[in-house]
């Protein structure tokens, strides 16, 4: 029967995808790449986003990846194309590279068979509006992106400066991804021995994310006076160095040293914790009566929940614990009980 012109416009919608494919996954390192780029808006009346384009490539067979940050999307061009020559240099060539058709991908094509760079490779375009098809790259931003926000979350980098310092932490994220057991072949490894037969070297000198530490800054010209550092912010390791170079980020001029001469404060650069994220406790006590506590995250979200009775007869006398029942309590079943009297 002949289709109705009508229906057809006012019923139109995307074709589904199979649920099944015959798609043969790739059997070596590097041999089909999914690519992908984001873009981070600036927030409004916000300070202004810096390479606001976010390419990741991720590999097939360990989906190992890959993050860079560019000013514009056509930008990622050249970069991308260096990264699959060093590849190939050194015995992992890209043979595929899935991707949307979007402008700048239709032109890397172009520039990867230029007679600049005659890297050969297929490009595998996905139809619009598919990102299933691109699965890998899509959940790759998903994965870091969440890791990057809960690095700056536990370092209580505020949302203002987490603006200047988001691409070191995703990157950094990126790189601490890599180091992930999974088991190819039978044989379980982190994802970067199963691409390329070793791990990096800052593997051996991981420091937490968002940590202070006091960097030589002193100079042959600095007066006998002068301080000889500055503190800075952990952001990231410095790649193509020691495993013991790191970046570390200065707030007062906004820009990255890459150095090994630091002094490490063991604490966090930014000590006070982001506003409404901690829990504030408050007890009310009654005599032999349950304990109930208010529990609130932020100002004006208590609610009072009861944790369970507790007396002064509750209480253990053998308890090495000097505490009151103002400040916590350990009952004999061996639960103890400690809150913040604020």
């Amino acid at each position: 029967m002949k289709s109705c012109d009508s229906c057809a416009a006012g019923k139109a919608k995307q074709k589904n995808i199979c649920k099944e494919s015959d798609h043969q996954p790739a059997k070596n390192s590097n041999e089909r790449i999914f690519l992908e780029i984001a873009t981070l808006k600036s927030m409004p009346n916000g300070p202004t986003v810096t390479k606001p384009n976010w390419r990741i490539m991720v590999d097939e067979r360990t989906q190992l990846k890959f993050s860079n940050f560019l000013d514009t999307k056509n930008g990622m061009i050249e970069p991308t194309c260096e990264q699959f020559q060093k590849w190939s240099q050194h015995g992992i060539p890209v043979k595929y590279v899935r991707c949307d058709n979007a402008g700048e991908n239709m032109k890397l094509k172009t520039r990867c068979a230029s007679a600049d760079w005659k890297l050969g490779i297929e490009f595998e375009f996905t139809g619009r509006a598919t990102p299933q098809r691109n699965h890998l790259a899509e959940l790759a931003f998903s994965i870091i992106a969440n890791r990057g926000r809960a690095m700056m979350h536990r370092a209580n980098v505020s949302i203002e400066i987490r603006y200047k310092v988001w691409k070191e932490a995703f990157a950094t994220a990126t790189l601490l991804d890599g180091l992930t057991t999974i088991t190819l072949d039978g044989t379980t490894a982190t994802r970067y021995v199963h691409w390329n037969g070793h791990n990096p070297e800052f593997m051996k000198h991981l420091i937490t994310w968002g940590a202070a530490g006091t960097v030589k800054t002193k100079i042959s010209t600095t007066p006998s006076v002068y301080d000889r550092g500055e503190q800075c912010m952990f952001v990231g390791y410095a790649l193509d160095h020691s495993g013991d170079t790191y970046r570390m980020w200065n707030m007062m001029t906004n820009r990255v040293l890459v150095t090994r001469d630091i002094i490490w404060l063991k604490r966090m650069y930014f000590v006070t914790p982001i506003p409404g994220s901690e829990m504030v406790i408050t007890p009310v006590i009654e005599k032999d009566t349950a304990l109930n506590i208010k529990v609130g995250k932020g100002v004006g979200k208590e609610q009072e929940i009861s944790v369970e009775t507790v007396t002064e007869d509750d209480v253990d006398e053998d308890s090495d614990d000097d505490v009151t029942p103002k400040q916590g309590v350990t009952t004999r079943s061996g639960r103890t009980v400690k809150f913040n009297t604020r």
